[in-house]
C-alpha cells in the first residue's frame, strides 16, 4: 500500500527476494520482485473468532461458538529476481501459479491464478470484509432456498495472465491485468425455480474446480492507477460462457470499479460489482443482475502502526429477479 511514512517497505531489502502476493489491484509500482537469492518464503494466515449465528442450523448450530472461518498457508519459492512459484498447502489447492518477470514492465502468469479484480486478497470483500462461504446462512428466513455463493472463497482459475507495469513514476503509477482462463460453468441451482431443472450457473468454489464445460474461453481485463500516493482508482471486466457445449450459448458478464484513499494513519476503500447474466429459455426472466458493494474505513493504531481498527459496511444481491 502507498506510504509516506516509516511503514513503507523497500522491497529491494529483503533477503527472501520476494513480498507478499497481490490479488491483483492494488501495488506499490515496480516489478514486486527484490534481488535475493532462491530461499524459500512462507506466508501463513490464520484466524480466529468468537462466533454467533442464530440463523444457522444443522452441523453449523445456532450457538455461541469459538472458531476459525478459514485457514490459508501460502508457500512461495524464489529462483532468482524473475521467477515465482506460489502454491496453497493443500490436498487439493484452490491456488497455484508461476510467475516470469520477463521485463521490468511485462510479467507472465501460468495454473490457477488469481483473478485480478477489485482488491482481493484473497477474498472478495462484497457483502462484508470477507465474503466466504462459512459466514454465509444456509437458509432463507422463510427456509424456501439455500443462500448461494456470490463468488468463490478463493477466486482462482486455470488459465494464463499477462501483467503490466505501464507507467511507474513517484506521483503516478499505472498497472494493467489481460487474461484468459476456463471462466465459470453450469452446475447451480435456480433459487426461484430449484426444481425446474434448468441449468444455472455455479458461483461456489466447486463451479472453478472441474474441467471446462465448453470450448470458448473466458477474458478479462483490470486497469489500475495510483496517483500521488493518495488516491487509487480501478476499474474490471471479466466475460465468459457459462453453459455446456451441447446446451444453447449462454454467457455472463461482470463489471466492477473500485477506489482507495490514503491519508497516513487513515484509509478509505470502495467497491461497487455487478453481474449480468443470461438465462435458459424458460426461466422466470431473460437475464438476471447480481448487484454487491462495500465500503471500509481503517485507521492504523499505535507508534508501529501494528494495530488497526476497522469500521466496514456492505450488501449483495445473488438473484435480483
Amino acid at each position: 500500500i502507498p506510504s509516506k511514512d516509516d511503514s513503507a517497505v523497500d522491497l529491494s531489502n529483503l533477503d527472501a527476494g520476494a513480498a507478499a502476493p497481490s490479488a491483483g489491484g492494488s501495488s506499490s509500482g515496480g516489478s514486486g520482485y527484490g534481488k535475493g537469492g532462491g530461499a524459500p518464503h512462507l506466508n501463513i494466515y490464520f484466524d480466529f473468532y468468537l462466533l454467533s449465528q442464530p440463523g444457522k442450523s444443522g452441523s453449523q448450530g445456532s450457538g455461541l461458538s469459538f472458531n476459525n472461518i478459514h485457514h490459508f498457508f501460502l508457500v512461495e519459492a524464489t529462483a532468482g529476481p524473475d521467477i515465482k512459484f506460489m502454491t496453497e498447502i493443500r490436498d487439493e489447492p484452490r491456488f497455484y501459479e508461476l510467475d516470469y518477470q520477463f521485463t521490468r514492465w511485462f510479467q507472465l502468469r501460468l495454473g490457477k491464478i488469481w483473478i485480478p479484480f477489485d482488491d482481493l486478497v484473497p477474498h472478495n470483500q462484497f457483502g462484508g470484509h470477507m465474503n466466504v462461504s462459512r459466514l454465509r446462512p444456509t437458509a432463507t428466513p422463510s427456509g424456501a432456498t439455500s443462500s448461494a455463493a456470490y463468488l468463490p472463497d478463493l477466486w482462482s482459475e486455470m488459465g494464463v495472465a499477462g501483467k503490466f507495469n505501464l507507467i511507474d513514476r513517484e506521483k503516478f503509477q499505472l498497472e494493467g491485468h489481460l487474461y484468459v482462463v476456463n471462466g465459470f460453468g453450469s452446475g447451480g441451482t435456480d433459487p426461484a425455480n430449484p426444481t425446474g431443472g434448468l441449468q444455472y450457473p455455479q458461483f461456489s468454489d466447486a463451479g472453478i474446480e472441474a474441467l471446462d464445460n465448453n470450448r470458448e474461453k473466458a477474458i478479462g481485463s483490470r486497469l489500475h492507477a495510483t496517483i500521488g500516493q493518495t488516491l487509487g482508482i480501478g476499474t474490471s471486466y471479466y466475460s465468459a460462457r457459462w453453459t455446456d457445449k451441447d446446451k444453447p450459448k449462454r454467457s455472463l458478464e461482470i463489471g466492477g470499479a473500485d477506489a482507495q484513499l490514503y491519508f497516513n494513519r487513515l484509509e478509505f476503500r470502495f467497491g461497487y460489482f455487478n453481474f449480468g447474466v443470461k438465462l435458459p429459455t424458460g426461466a422466470s426472466a431473460a437475464t438476471m443482475n447480481r448487484p454487491a458493494y462495500y465500503a471500509e474505513t481503517t485507521y492504523k493504531i499505535g507508534s508501529k502502526r501494528n494495530w488497526k481498527a476497522l469500521l466496514f459496511t456492505g450488501g449483495l444481491n445473488g438473484d435480483n429477479r
